[in-house]
């Protein structure tokens, strides 16, 4: 499993000896701008059989950054809380291998994405960083032939009908 896949939740608990006791948004991770950046994800996993988990994350010293004039996201964070109880909760480096007992509860708080442009500017359309040419030309192109001749294809269960590539 890795942050950057979305692994559904059944899938997950089918394949390993764990149960997802959270997986959501983490609301006001996002770093400030005129477009804020997106919000990290949470995710607390109860380990159901003793296991060995290695975690290799990025951003928990250092905040996402933000871009003109934005402002970073807030950094990832690491924990293991034995038993499940918040309590006792330990926190684990950005790069780490750990030995939980049934139980116990990897805790990942992913960072937030920086935010966008100075936080106080009025939200509206992005600036077009390409120009754009002052006139526009538009090409229609004709087959040299009609299309009469056809093939059929099958496509992921549906059936396609295609112009005969001689045509085009």
């Amino acid at each position: 499993m890795t942050n950057t896949s979305n692994t559904s939740i059944e899938a997950l608990e089918r394949a390993y000896p764990m149960r997802v006791r959270r997986y959501t948004l983490r609301r006001g991770s996002a770093g400030p701008g005129r477009w804020p950046g997106g919000d990290g994800i949470e995710r607390d996993l109860e380990v159901l059989v003793p296991c060995t988990v290695s975690l290799i994350t990025e951003c928990r010293a250092s905040r996402p950054p933000g871009l003109a004039a934005g402002e970073p996201g807030l950094p990832g964070e690491n924990w293991l809380l034995p038993g499940g109880e918040e309590s006792r909760a330990k926190p684990l480096p950005d790069k780490c291998t750990v030995r939980p007992k049934a139980g116990d509860v990897p805790r990942m708080l992913m960072p937030g994405g920086g935010g966008w442009g100075a936080p106080d500017g009025l939200r509206g359309p992005l600036p077009d960083p390409l120009p754009r040419p002052k006139t526009t030309r538009i090409y229609m192109l004709r087959p040299r032939k009609p299309f009469r001749k056809e093939r059929c294809a099958w496509a992921g269960g549906v059936h396609l009908r295609l112009p005969d590539a001689s045509v085009l």
